[in-house]
Order: structure tokens, then C-alpha cells, then sequence
């Protein structure tokens, strides 16, 4: 909390780094739920600070294993 409070809601970050398990096809980073087209869900733990970095920092970088099974693209019905 002090480290989010002081630090980071104070607009002393510039450069925020966050961890991403895939990317849509509008650029959505999902950080905590993989699902699959047939309805599998997984859920990850250690989303932390990643909305307070993404709305707070000055700049934010994402880092994701380049691999065409991360960049998913939308399923239409």
C-alpha cells in the first residue's frame, strides 16, 4: 500500500512494466483468466498492482512471450 499510495498515485513512475498471458485482437491484455473456445477457464493469481501500474504510470510496458497461441483473436458466434 505505501509503495502504490506514495509512490505511484503520485505520479513519481514513469515507466511501469506488466506481465501478460495474451493479447485480443483490439490490444486487451488479459493478465488473470485463459479461456478456451470450449469453455474451459484457468484462472492465474498475481494480477497485484497491474491496474494501478497500467492507469497510473506515465508509460507502460507489456511483456509477453511472442507465440501465436497468446494473440487471440476474437471468436464470432
Amino acid at each position: 500500500v505505501d509503495i502504490l499510495g506514495s509512490i505511484l498515485h503520485n505520479n513519481r513512475v514513469d515507466v511501469g512494466f506488466l506481465g501478460g498471458l495474451e493479447v485480443d485482437q483490439y490490444g486487451n491484455l488479459n493478465t488473470t483468466l485463459v479461456g478456451d473456445p470450449r469453455g474451459q477457464f484457468r484462472h492465474m493469481v498475481g494480477s497485484g498492482g497491474a491496474n494501478d501500474i497500467a492507469s497510473c504510470a506515465k508509460r507502460t510496458i507489456i511483456i509477453i512471450r511472442h507465440e501465436a497461441r497468446k494473440l487471440k483473436r476474437a471468436i464470432r458466434l
